[in-house]
């Protein structure tokens, strides 16, 4: 049974799996996420069952999330989606909704998580038109979860939209995702991935091609795969909120627009509708740009958008920091970025409960790697907020 999108329902159960586990990951607190256990679930899988464990008031929180993605309520089936619980269930329903608009949500780590809306039309669009310029390919590896734009697009409609074979990459180890390769494969990552696959150096068979997106790719990481034998990378441009803007298969190159995508001064325009974009863009041609910075703060942790701002709020609300500053850096060997802090305890509150609390209360990618303690924040020479190097105080690791 196929879905107004193409897409098989089978194929949605990952999507699916990816929902609820996405909505535990925010109700149950970061660690209490069963992300680790996803590669187990498959259609039987019952979110009331032993492996996912909802109780009665979580039960309406994930079919609820489930069902919004797909636009349940718009076509008749509610009761489906309440009445049944095994993901190929609810992936079934979903596959027989008619869609009119997916609903995608960001990850609230610059933030509140907003939802946001694509019209079916737009998404089938973009995926028939990648589709199009792959279709001599067999096979798509995606590490990236569906419940993301780029995982669900890349992983799930443009194989749809080609005919194609796919391979869930997400929890397979890098060294396994290489050596599961064939000739012609699509490998569907994200820069952190790319950096990992490339730090392996392992050959892929030929002919495998690669499509990135969430973050800038880093020019050495996109060099050293071409040199490991990857036969191109097409980096893709854009977000949540507008889905793909410009490619590019270079790190030499400027991005070029899509063709349903037109500029409209400093604005971006699809059909009847003006998007403004998060980075500052420099316009190196009618269609053709290049991306100078994010323009709000935010910075890339594993392919996502943080805001060290927000969880420096975030600390602070905890009650446990009178003051805190939150820093990305640079992993050494291409690893992207990361983030650190300098906190100021309250009164009484020792390093455990500050980690305990992190590890508790920010995701993964929001979580400082390294946490350095002080009686105050550090300044440079004229006053102003200064760096730290870990280490100079109190260090815990988180």
């Amino acid at each position: 049974m196929a879905d107004g999108l193409g897409c098989e329902a089978e194929r949605l159960v990952r999507t699916v799996g990816a929902i609820v586990a996405g909505e535990l990951a925010f109700t149950r607190g970061a660690e209490a996420a069963p992300r680790a256990c996803r590669m187990k679930w498959d259609g039987s899988t019952d979110v009331t069952g032993p492996e996912i464990g909802v109780d009665s008031a979580e039960f309406f929180a994930v079919a609820s999330m489930v069902g919004d993605f797909f636009g349940i309520a718009e076509s008749g089936l509610e009761m489906e989606i309440r009445e049944k619980t095994t993901l190929g269930d609810w992936a079934a329903t979903g596959a027989s909704a008619s869609l009119r608009s997916v609903a995608f949500r960001t990850s609230g780590s610059t933030g509140t998580p907003r939802r946001i809306e694509h019209r079916r039309r737009d998404l089938a669009h973009e995926a028939a038109w990648f589709a199009e310029r792959l279709s001599d390919r067999g096979r798509w590896v995606s590490l990236v979860a569906p419940n993301h734009i780029f995982g669900f697009i890349h992983g799930v409609l443009v194989p749809a939209a080609a005919g194609a074979e796919v391979a869930d990459g997400e929890f397979m180890l890098r060294t396994s995702v290489v050596r599961s390769l064939k000739p012609g494969d699509v490998v569907v990552a994200t820069p952190p991935m790319w950096a990992d696959l490339a730090r392996l150096g392992t050959a892929p068979p030929p002919g495998v091609i690669g499509v990135s997106s969430g973050a800038p790719m880093p020019d050495e990481t996109w060099r050293s795969l071409l040199d490991i034998g990857y036969e191109r990378i097409t980096e893709v441009y854009g977000s949540t909120e507008t889905g793909a803007i410009a490619t590019r298969e270079s790190p030499d190159d400027s991005f070029e627009l899509l063709p349903t995508w037109l500029r409209d001064g400093d604005w971006l325009r699809r059909g009847g509708e003006e998007f403004g974009v998060p980075d500052r863009i420099v316009w190196t041609g009618d269609r053709t740009l290049r991306v100078a910075g994010r323009l709000d703060g935010a910075v890339q942790v594993g392919g996502v958008n943080v805001s060290p701002e927000h969880v420096r709020s975030r600390l602070i609300e905890s009650g446990l920091v009178d003051d805190a500053a939150v820093r990305p850096f640079e992993i050494t060997g291409g690893g992207g970025q990361r983030l650190k802090a300098f906190v100021v305890p309250a009164i009484g509150v020792h390093s455990e409960a500050i980690e305990a609390w992190s590890r508790a209360n920010l995701s993964a990618v929001e979580r400082p790697v390294s946490f350095t303690l002080g009686p105050k924040l550090p300044t440079g020479p004229l006053g102003k907020p200064g760096g730290w190097e870990d280490g100079s105080g109190a260090t815990l690791a988180a």
